[in-house]
């Protein structure tokens, strides 16, 4: 999937959230530009809300794609992302990310600003590995070679005589002593602390995502709706389900994801049926209902039809499945 990515510095990460990612509609993209419809979607994310965001842009058929326009997030992640970056590594990393304590996620923007890492799944690498923080020392507050000389006199535990009451702290070179230390490390200053590397970092993610961390779908979206759809009707009323044949499940997702009126106008009244009746799987199809609903709105006409044809008696026992 293409991407462009345009980079926005102010992000708050108040809200524990590692990306927000502003995905347009490819198609409506090129020939409208910024007037393409587009939505902000929060990593990590799953495959639900990824795919619902989708449709909400009219991303729903094999030859329309969608375009990761901006990104948000904080630094210096951002030097390494780049427009190949496929979503679903986005996404793994945002999940590890956000599962990180304070400390290790400072020390993971360190490590990324010295230079240890040079594209994304550099950084997945980092945040996946096991000890990989062993392989590190990080001190958060130091900025430059004074504070780093001050803090290897009076804090670092090394000297057994504290110096900071006496007359000796007056002449000790501390900026000296910092950058003295600093090159024979090799340590490197950084916006959140000072970092060095004490051993090598393998690269141990080679592309393979967990089943977990994937959102992006494997098929066009009409056909993987019409396909839950199916599957919800056959869950819903198995006993009835036995009896569909394989040309007749097939022909009604066909149905389905070419958009055939009265087949969703059907499935569309069975649900809320389903909804009204307040029985099992109630969740699931308000769910659908949403997404039936973004794909193929519904019209005022639409609307006013289905109020004049409503029935007048209650269901009761239970909602009629759409014949298959």
């Amino acid at each position: 999937m293409s991407m462009i990515v345009n980079y926005d510095y102010d992000y708050d990460n108040s809200e524990n959230i590692s990306f927000r990612v502003y995905v347009v509609n490819e198609k409506e993209f090129k020939e409208k530009g910024n007037l393409a419809r587009g939505k902000w979607i929060d990593f990590p994310t799953d495959r639900k809300t990824f795919r619902q965001a989708l449709l909400e842009i009219g991303v729903t058929s094999a030859d329309n794609t969608w375009l990761a326009h901006s990104f948000n997030c904080d630094r210096p992640i951002d030097y390494f992302l780049s427009r190949q970056d496929r979503v679903d590594e986005l996404n793994y990393l945002a999940s590890m990310l956000n599962d990180l304590p304070d400390f290790e996620y400072d020390s993971f923007l360190a490590i990324v600003e010295a230079g240890y890492c040079s594209n994304l799944r550099d950084m997945i690498s980092l945040a996946q590995g096991t000890n990989i923080y062993d392989k590190f020392s990080f001190y958060p507050d130091i900025f430059n070679d004074r504070d780093l000389g001050w803090y290897q006199v009076h804090e670092s535990g090394i000297y057994s005589v504290d110096l900071s009451d006496g007359i000796l702290a007056n002449f000790i070179d501390y900026e000296g002593l910092g950058n003295w230390m600093r090159l024979e490390e090799g340590g490197e200053f950084t916006e959140v602390g000072y970092i060095v590397c004490l051993a090598p970092v393998k690269d141990v993610f080679l592309g393979d995502v967990p089943a977990e961390y994937i959102v992006t779908p494997s098929i066009p979206i009409l056909e993987q709706l019409a396909n839950e759809i199916a599957e919800f009707i056959k869950d819903f009323d198995p006993y009835d389900a036995e009896d569909y044949s394989i040309t007749e499940i097939e022909g009604f997702i066909n149905d389905i994801k070419n958009g055939n009126t009265e087949q969703i106008e059907g499935v569309r009244r069975f649900l809320r049926e389903v909804i009204e009746d307040d029985r099992h799987m109630v969740n699931e199809a308000n769910k659908l209902l949403d997404e039936i609903n973004l794909t193929w709105p519904e019209t005022n006409m639409n609307l006013k039809e289905e109020k004049k044809t409503e029935p007048k008696v209650k269901v009761t026992n239970k909602p009629k499945t759409p014949k298959l």
